[in-house]
Parts: C-alpha cells; structure tokens; sequence
C-alpha cells in the first residue's frame, strides 16, 4: 500500500510539472519598468504673443522616447505650432530614485510644422531644435495602481500598473536660448506587467 502511493504521489509531481511546462508555453509575459518627467514653459510678449513650449521625456527598457513642441499664439489667435520627436537608446536621461531631481542632456531633434483650416492639416519639415532641461522635485511623492483581468474562454489577460508621482519645477535651454523656470512639471516612476494566458 505504502509503495502504491509513492508511485502515485510520484506520478502527481510528474504530472504536475508537465502541466507547469505546458501552461508555462502558453504564458506570455510583457515587463515595462521606467522613469519620465514633463515640462512646459509659457511665455506672452509685450506684444501680446503667448509661447508655449512643452516638454517630454519617458525612459523604458527599450529607450528613451523625446517629444517637443513649440506653439505660439500670434495677433489673430492663431495657433502656429511645430513639433518633433526622437527615440534613442544612448544615455542622455537620468533621476533619482527618491524623485528629488532628473536631467535631460542636450538633444537635437527634427521638427515639423503643422498649419490647419477647414480642409484639415498640412505637416512640413521645420528645421531642428536643440533642448536640454534639469528638474528639481517639490512636495510630497504620490503613489498609485492599477489592476484588471479579462477573460473569454480559454483565455485570459491582466496587468497592474503602479507609478510614483512628483511635481516639479524646471529649468531648459531651447537652441541655447534660456527658458527659466517651468510654468508646470513634473516626475515619475513607473512599473507595468501585462500577462496573456490560454489553457
């Protein structure tokens, strides 16, 4: 009787690990761990014309994906902007863990220019722009999460979010022009996990 449920406790294990290695082939799992900060610098002339220039910059482990756009309100209350956009893997993005403070080194990016009316909105090219930018954390680090689950049949998929959260001030230069300080800012770190399961 002992030997019987040896073998059968034997055979169990055996089973179970099978069953492990073939839920583990129809298992996928996606990670995304990063950091990113964003900044905007507003600016109205004497002459009555608002500058709106935005930054932002999100670190994973692929890269670091960098968004500018430069936006100014003329006489007519039209908006004329121009943007660009980069992905690098070099090493031009850095903060803290406590979220007291993160720097972008000098990047130059290509810009586009966008002009609208009733037809819709025509992209051209619009030169480059240099940006680099320092971020100073202020007040307290907020934390938050996320989680869902779906299911339909066989299969099965959810994912958890967390992030810590910062304000912050800002500072930049822009084509070696100096910004002073940001209007509004702020930091993050983040976590993701995304899992797809089918039995």
């Amino acid at each position: 009787m002992k030997k019987i449920y040896m073998l059968a406790l034997t055979f169990m294990v055996l089973l179970s690990m099978t069953m492990s290695v073939e839920a583990l082939e129809q298992k996928i799992v996606y990670r995304q761990n990063g950091i990113a900060a964003y900044a905007d610098w507003t600016e109205t002339t004497t002459e009555g014309i608002i500058t709106d220039n935005f930054l932002s910059v999100t670190q994973s482990n692929d890269g670091t994906d960098i968004y500018l756009s430069i936006c100014n309100l003329d006489l007519t209350s039209n908006w004329l902007c121009k943007s660009g956009y980069m992905f690098t893997t070099d090493n031009v993005f850095s903060m803290d863990r406590k979220l007291d403070s993160a720097s972008l080194k000098a990047v130059q990016l290509e810009l586009h220019e966008w002009s609208c009316d009733e037809t819709g909105c025509l992209e051209t090219p619009a030169g480059t722009a240099t940006i680099e930018a320092a971020w100073t954390g202020t007040g307290d680090v907020s934390k938050g999460s996320y989680k869902w689950t779906s299911k339909y049949g066989d299969y099965m998929a959810k994912g958890s979010d967390s992030s810590l959260i910062r304000k912050a001030t800002a500072t930049g230069l822009l084509n070696n022009v100096d910004l002073g300080t940001s209007d509004s800012a702020g930091l993050a770190r983040f976590k993701s996990v995304y899992m797809e399961m089918k039995k």
